[in-house]
């Protein structure tokens, strides 16, 4: 299963490289998929979970969405924001209880005003719940890669979008790798 963690982070470093290129490249479109489908793989038993599949098909298909050349950046959080509902159910049944809850609450209150399009706030409380729920580092990176999305959306560079890929793959790696699930 080790095989499959390696292509999650192997995808994340393809796809984060690619993005420094500019336009959406076929390298892109092939790896960022990857991402997440090769962790559900890792482990097997976790397919079993209908909560898992929910939210890891869910960040697929937001990943999908946001590959797409019409990219819509609210219907890819809504793909997102349905998985962070499971995973959050999920956390919650295995007994998980939000930490760090100021600090989340602080961040999408600082964050708030910042945010491009306001319709996204709900959005990023709930990938706050998410992170709060998570209890490792990937919860706060995808928060992270979240905001420099927004950034990128006002002052587009290719090195934000390196950014954002390469936290949100690490990010997605710590909350659905080995240790975390």
């Amino acid at each position: 299963m080790k095989f499959y963690n390696a292509l999650s982070l192997a995808a994340t470093a393809t796809t984060s490289v690619a993005k420094l290129c500019g336009a959406k490249t076929p390298a892109e479109k092939l790896a960022k998929p990857l991402i997440v489908s090769a962790l559900m793989a890792a482990q097997p038993r976790r397919l079993r979970d209908p909560l898992f599949v929910a939210g890891a098909v869910a960040h697929l298909l937001g990943d999908i969405v946001l590959l797409r050349n019409d990219a819509n950046l609210r219907r890819g959080a809504l793909c997102f924001g349905l998985g962070h509902v499971a995973f959050i159910a999920r956390r919650l049944r295995a007994g998980y209880r939000p930490g760090f809850v100021i600090p989340h609450l602080a961040a999408v209150a600082v964050a708030a005003p910042m945010v491009h399009d306001k319709r996204l706030l709900a959005y990023g409380a709930l990938l706050a719940t998410y992170s709060s729920v998570s209890h490792s580092l990937g919860g706060p990176l995808f928060m992270v890669s979240d905001a420099l999305i927004d950034v990128n959306h006002q002052h587009p560079h290719p090195g934000l979008d390196f950014a954002v890929i390469a936290t949100y793959g690490l990010a997605q790696y710590l909350l659905l790798g080995p240790e975390e699930n």
